[in-house]
């Protein structure tokens, strides 16, 4: 048995169609409109009144990160950490020598003698 060409080109141009109009068709169906759930939150979440952390961002922002975490074995373990991290040491060397490279760059501008 024979087949000729334009008739399977013919067949997959039409199977081709077929399968775009049935992904077509069953990606245009939309689900169930979304519902929100209610959310009930204890006011703990929020926070009470009489906290010790002010709420507003200007005051967040003067509260020292010990006493905004409260736990000071916590804060124990950041303070290792920061004394020995080789990286940050790193930076501070790298900041100073580049403030004295300005130091020096602006030294051109002083009188001289000679």
């Amino acid at each position: 048995m024979k087949i000729y060409k334009p008739m399977l080109v013919k067949n997959i141009k039409r199977l081709g169609v077929v399968a775009f109009l049935l992904v077509a068709v069953t990606g245009c169906k939309v689900g169930d409109p979304y519902k929100r759930p209610d959310l009930d939150f204890s006011e703990e979440y929020y926070g009470k009144t009489g906290d010790t952390v002010p709420v507003d961002s200007v005051h967040l922002a003067k509260v020292k990160w010990v006493e905004f975490f409260g736990d000071y074995d916590l804060a124990a373990l950041i303070d290792t950490a920061l004394a020995n991290n080789l990286d940050m040491q790193k930076t501070v060397q790298v900041l100073e020598m580049s403030r004295q490279d300005l130091l020096q760059s602006r030294a051109n501008f002083y009188p001289s003698l000679g």
